[in-house]
């Protein structure tokens, strides 16, 4: 690496982390003497010592008080004789509403993002004067445009820009350089394993010409360029660091203008298509929105308080089943009774979407279509009120589901259930439990489930597949969701290596000896090729697995298009399968695609 800073001192400010560490490794590695400036001293002292604490010095500054600044600039000058760059670092992000952004919090990145480069002009110009010397101001693509609850973001950093053009003029006179680097999303290394990471760069992905993020590495590579001799005659200039993202119009690249229409780039069945455009869609542009779960959970709740439940089949009888468990809480279980007790029914054991962490068996606007299922199966629909995350984390709710199921089992007669033809059942979120429940049953040695139903579950926490990278716009359960939803499940331990199969039973490697299991996915849905890998997995252990991959289908289109012909194909298949496992029979086409235009399905989004 060339060493263009030998003998050279820089001031390197939010050198704490992040950018700020990788810009004070280049210059140390290139010969300067390095001054560290930021809140956290611990890191500095750390960094400092990494760098060699014979060409470094580390000092705790607040850079939005002026005195902190001058005193942090004159100890640099005390210890290496002068200042030769300035890199005005620090800087910090509000993500607000603008109505909802206080004074305090206007000041607060006024002060860190504008006032610390302007501190730090005045504080090191006398020395730079001497030097000949450069500043480089760390502004931000956000600075060159807007984006939405960034207000605050926005306008300090298109201070810094515009900053930088007036102070190039003003300093040029005494031979003193001033640029700007701005950088898009940056990712180091403490965040790359964020649960959050993937689905931020697949977002900025396509809105650039480049695809990938940069590091720290590459803002620092160009910042020293631009505070070397190699731009000794470039100044006022503010150069990007984003992959291309200000080179383009802003236009979502996945949305076609044809015949005044948007038209979306998946190939989805018109149908369905149509009742996409139908839905609500929030400010993320989908129709979920895990990244505040209780503020979704709420809205969720007062939508669905606007519009009556339809009124369940009376024939069908529903009561409220309380299981204890071993701390003395109640677990709910559903039960919905197409008859009496009489005779002994099969059963299915059901748990509902959500991605884990929204829904309830409760729900009434479920029931309708519950009773229904029922009522056509002639079956016992046992819907169990498994515990959500993040407030009960994996495997609390398989935990519930296994003591359903094992309940059941054991109290079949009382119930009016077959116990030797009881399945276990899931729809999306609700996947998970049910696959870990099988899991759990089988470890431990109780009563083979007859079968397991699983429509486009939610199985693996790594999304590492190719639909998970593909599906991310599409505005049901995209990538981001999706990220969100797992991490308020494992926490800290997504994507760790040693997440067990009972908290997401993706990771399962022994999948031997699990009953006979049906899968149904769409061809656009982020959980497709999850789903087909462990359909894979389950034949080449031996399961018999009946796997449905529906063309032009996204994530849960039975739920949204529960008329279309694509969801009259998927019932009857599914139903039928139900029936033929937990009845040993096969019925008449024309009652499996019957279906009761009131109803609105059990798998609710």
């Amino acid at each position: 690496m060339e060493r263009r800073f030998d003998g050279k001192t820089v001031i390197v400010t939010g050198a704490s982390s992040g950018i700020g560490v990788g810009i004070a490794r280049r210059f140390a590695a290139e010969g300067a003497n390095v001054v560290l400036a930021a809140r956290r001293k611990d890191r500095l002292e750390a960094l400092a010592t990494e760098l060699g604490s014979d060409r470094t010095l580390a000092v705790a500054t607040d850079v939005t008080r002026q005195q902190e600044v001058r005193a942090m600039v004159d100890a640099g000058v005390a210890r290496f004789g002068g200042v030769d760059v300035l890199v005005s670092n620090a800087g910090v992000g509000l993500g607000k509403e603008f109505e909802e952004t206080t004074l305090a919090d206007w000041r607060l990145v006024m002060g860190t993002d504008v006032d610390s480069c302007f501190f730090g002009a005045q504080a090191a110009l006398p020395y730079l004067k001497r030097s000949r010397g450069s500043i480089v101001q760390i502004a931000s693509a956000s600075g060159l445009g807007g984006d939405r609850m960034l207000t605050a973001y926005n306008a300090a950093k298109g201070a810094v820009v515009n900053l930088t053009r007036g102070l190039a003029f003003d300093l040029g006179q005494f031979g003193v350089r001033v640029n700007t680097v701005a950088p898009a999303l940056t990712v180091g290394a403490e965040h790359a394993d964020h649960p959050m990471a993937a689905g931020l760069i697949e977002r900025f992905n396509q809105r650039r010409a480049l695809t990938g993020c940069s590091t720290p590495a590459d803002i620092a590579g160009a910042v020293t360029f631009l505070a070397s001799d190699d731009a000794r005659f470039i100044t006022g200039t503010i150069l990007p660091v984003d992959g291309g993202i200000t080179a383009g119009s802003g236009q979502p690249p996945l949305v076609l203008i044809r015949e005044g229409k948007e038209t979306m780039d998946y190939d989805i069945d018109p149908e369905l298509a149509a009742a996409l455009a139908a839905l609500p869609k929030g400010p993320n542009g989908s129709l979920v929105d895990f990244s505040d779960i209780p503020a979704f959970r709420e809205r969720m709740r007062a939508a669905g308080a606007q519009f009556p439940a339809p009124a369940p089949d009376p024939r069908v009888k529903i009561e409220t089943l309380g299981i204890r468990r071993e701390d003395g809480s109640l677990l709910d279980v559903v039960m919905f009774h197409p008859g009496g007790a009489d005779q002994p029914r099969p059963a299915l054991v059901y748990f509902h979407a959500g991605g884990q962490v929204l829904g309830s068996a409760h729900d009434r606007a479920a029931w309708a279509y519950g009773a229904t299922m029922a009522l056509r199966l002639d079956i016992v629909l046992a819907v169990v009120d498994y515990r959500l995350a993040p407030e009960t984390p994996a495997p609390g709710a398989a935990e519930d589901g296994y003591l359903a199921y094992t309940y059941l089992t054991e109290h079949a007669a009382e119930n009016g259930i077959d116990p030797d033809r009881i399945g276990l059942a899931g729809a999306s979120g609700g996947g998970a439990p049910a696959t870990a429940t099988a899991l759990m049953v089988r470890d431990r040695g109780d009563r083979r489930p007859r079968l397991l139903s699983l429509n486009y579950p939610m199985l693996d926490d790594r999304h590492e597949t190719r639909s998970s990278h593909e599906i991310v716009d599409l505005g049901i359960c995209d990538r981001r969701e999706s990220l969100y939803a797992w991490a308020a499940v494992l926490g800290d331990r997504m994507g760790a290596p040693d997440v067990h199969p009972y908290s997401a039973p993706g990771r399962a490697t022994d999948v031997a000896g699990l009953p006979d299991t049906f899968i149904a996915v769409a061809q656009f849905d982020v959980f497709r090729d999850e789903n087909i890998d462990f359909a894979q997995r389950l034949i080449a252990a031996g399961v018999p697995v009946d796997l449905h991959v529906y063309a032009h289908a996204c994530h849960a289109w039975d739920v949204f298009a529960p008329q279309s012909a694509l969801t009259r194909t998927f019932e009857q298949t599914w139903h039928d399968y139900l029936r033929r496992h937990l009845h040993g029979q096969r019925t008449p086409l024309r009652d499996a695609t019957a279906r009761d235009e009131t109803t609105n399905h059990i798998a609710e989004p």
